[in-house]
């Protein structure tokens, strides 16, 4: 999803066998929303399951709950979330990162806020 401005909404979302970042949103002040996320893909190449980079104005970014097996990278990368009162990553439920070869959860640069509950 890139310089995404408006609302997009996805049921359960279950990614296997992929080649680049599992989901991946850039520079976007839309809403996003999730279901259920499971991304399960040995040998992806060093790509992240879930990359968020430069979120603005009121991007947010909420998820039902998350699982990540076997990410040849990191888990989740939050980069450079915006604004604080309006920038928002959310998990309101589970979150499992497993065999990640990198970090299970990386935020750098950001002022906005990451929920994990």
């Amino acid at each position: 999803i890139q310089n995404n401005d408006s609302s997009v909404a996805f049921a359960d979302v279950t990614l296997l066998n992929r080649n680049g970042e599992g989901i991946d949103i850039d520079n976007s002040s839309g809403a996003m929303s999730f279901n259920d996320i499971l991304i399960a893909t040995p040998a992806s190449g060093a790509f992240d399951g879930i990359n968020v980079t430069g979120s603005i104005g009121n991007g947010t970014t909420t998820i039902n709950s998350v699982v990540i097996n076997d990410s040849d990278a990191n888990g989740i990368v939050l980069d450079n979330l915006g604004d604080t009162s309006t920038d928002f990553f959310v998990v309101n439920g589970r979150t499992t990162i497993s065999n990640s070869q990198g970090s299970g959860i990386v935020v750098n640069n950001s002022t906005g806020n990451a929920n994990f509950s």
